[in-house]
């Protein structure tokens, strides 16, 4: 008998020792413990409250953590000091109700709050500034939820599957919405998209009330405020309305009917892979405005034969026409960055090896077809890609490099914001009378550096009295030209003619400033309007634009036509001022 009760207990300790630890019921599991190097955890099983106390961030075990009660759990209250609640911290929580977070806590790692089912509304502290992926995925009686104000990204899956929401409120400078994280939130029809996010990844919003809206559909496309979202995924044509400045990520990947695209002159970006897959699309025109192409943009459009890619496109992300067998591309800036070209990348474009690049002499489109032996058309010069159509410089900018009065200052860039030293000034005008030869004079500038480009323009200048240096001994030759100093110097080259009348007053000319009867002339030749009604702004510096738009309007007699030194009256008193 002895034998038998020893042999039983044997049996029972040895089948116990075969089941893990975490399997004990709660009753035998501890109701406290550490979860930190500074923080604890205790579980009130009466009320079902888990308490986590201490400092820093919180880290979980199977084997000294509250897990054994979480399906007992209905609040959480997190104590101010925490910095960090850890991955699955509270998920399966199923019946958890009531949380309460400290304004301490600045992050939350991956699947938080995972399936907490009963869950339906939580206030999170704006010290929050990392919210990882899946924090409430599948929090399934969640109705409404306000994100962190400082957070710059909503990750992937955030809301996943939380069917009862309703409502969302991003954050203000948000510039990212990661893939899927709104995905089957199927009432989900409230949502403003800041004014700052940059990327909508793919499926953000599938399978939401927003697909349900009529009104959120135009042209078989859906649109959410600025970014055009999705696509029928039978249309034939789609027709991206007005107003609309980027394609989300995959929007209208995989469309096998989609022949057509109409593009609005707004769109700045268009998302990865936003039209990959779409064999049967033949028709698109890229707008002017558009800058970003993003990667396997239109990977496997296969009906695809020619592309023109726009001045204003600044940056072609990697595989953009990967697979695209029968494409020619035309890369109209000639600085546009094609990603991968500088690490010496083959699949920068994607395009086929028998593909025909065409760009400017010198462009980044040359650069990659002779890097990885592809046929390359030139077209030629590249224009500015600064100087937009229409802008008052235009045709100034146009005449100024014709007549070599100045080149760009880079590959396909005027830069006609940019200001302008004096040395630059005395140059175009120089250049602008057809260069004339500088007689041999004594230059007293001590500040001009020999064989420098304006040497012989400030010698020309000077010795026929243009311009006489800001003093005795420097010409000031890096110094900003003003615009009073501008169009004074195109008066005196022009011979110092008295204005007819002086009608149009500026309240910032000084009666008797050295600039004074150069305005009153320019002015009343049409060589400049002032920079309002009543201001001229004199002192202001002048620019590349404007400078060469005066120099063109102000039709100066060409040497060597009959010109000679302005008189010196022309002159002001050196005793009160240079010019």
């Amino acid at each position: 008998m002895k034998k038998r009760l020893i042999s039983l207990a044997l049996a029972i300790i040895l089948a116990f020792s075969c089941l893990p630890q975490f399997t004990l019921p709660a009753s035998a599991a501890n109701t406290s413990g550490n979860c930190g190097k500074s923080a604890t955890w205790s579980f009130d099983t009466s009320t079902g409250t888990l308490t986590i106390s201490g400092t820093g961030a919180v880290w979980m075990s199977m084997q000294d953590s509250w897990d054994p009660y979480r399906d007992q759990i209905k609040s959480v209250v997190v104590e101010p000091g925490i910095l960090e609640l850890p991955t699955y911290a509270f998920a399966f929580c199923g019946k958890l109700q009531s949380v309460s977070l400290p304004k301490t806590l600045v992050s939350m790692i991956d699947m938080v709050f995972y399936k907490c089912t009963s869950l339906k509304s939580i206030d999170l502290p704006d010290s929050i500034i990392n919210m990882g992926g899946g924090v409430f995925e599948e929090c399934t009686s969640l109705t409404s939820l306000k994100y962190p104000k400082n957070l710059e990204a909503v990750w992937a899956q955030s809301l996943r599957g939380c069917t009862s929401l309703t409502s969302v409120t991003l954050p203000p400078n948000v510039k990212t919405i990661m893939s899927s994280a709104f995905q089957d939130c199927t009432k989900l029809t409230s949502i403003q998209i800041p004014a700052s996010v940059q990327r909508i990844e793919f499926d953000a919003f599938l399978n939401t009330g927003i697909y349900n809206q009529e009104s959120n559909w135009s042209g078989n496309v859906l649109h959410l405020g600025p970014w055009a979202i999705a696509g029928k995924p039978d249309a034939a044509e789609i027709k991206i309305k007005d107003g609309t400045k980027y394609i989300a990520d995959n929007a209208f990947d995989g469309m096998k009917s989609l022949v057509k695209v109409e593009l609005p002159e707004t769109l700045t970006a268009i998302g990865r892979s936003a039209f990959g897959g779409d064999q049967s699309l033949v028709t698109l025109d890229f707008p002017n405005s558009l800058t970003t192409i993003g990667s396997y943009a239109f990977s496997g459009c296969t009906a695809l034969e020619e592309i023109t890619i726009p001045a204003s496109v600044t940056l072609i992300e990697s595989n953009v026409f990967s697979n695209c067998e029968n494409l020619d591309v035309t890369i109209l800036n000639p600085t546009c960055r094609i990603i991968g070209v500088e690490y010496h990348l083959p699949m920068t474009l994607g395009v086929h090896e028998k593909a025909v690049i065409r760009g400017y002499d010198g462009s980044t489109a040359q650069e990659y077809a002779e890097h990885f032996h592809q046929s390359f058309v030139s077209l030629g010069q590249a224009p500015f890609t600064d100087v937009p159509i229409g802008a008052y410089y235009e045709e100034a900018v146009s005449w100024a490099v014709e007549n070599e009065i100045t080149n760009g200052t880079a590959l396909g860039r005027f830069s006609p914001n940019n200001t302008c030293t004096r040395g630059q000034v005395v140059t175009f005008l120089h250049r602008a009378m057809g260069a004339p030869a500088a007689e041999q004079a004594r230059i007293p500038f001590t500040d001009l550096k020999a064989g420098a480009f304006y040497e012989n323009a400030v010698a020309w200048a000077v010795k026929n009295r243009i311009t006489s240096g800001v003093t005795e001994t420097s010409f000031g030759p890096e110094g900003t030209c003003t615009r009073g100093q501008v169009v004074t110097f195109l008066w005196r080259v022009s011979g110092c003619p008295e204005p007819a009348a002086q009608e149009k007053t500026f309240t910032d000319v000084t009666p008797g400033a050295f600039y004074e009867k150069a305005v009153a002339w320019a002015v009343e030749n049409d060589i400049t309007k002032g920079m309002t009604d009543t201001s001229f702004a004199p002192d202001n510096t002048c620019t590349r634009g404007q400078i060469v738009t005066f120099l063109y309007r102000a039709q100066l007699p060409t040497c060597p036509s009959p010109w000679t030194r302005i008189p010196l009256s022309c002159l002001p008193d050196k005793s009160k001022t240079r010019t």
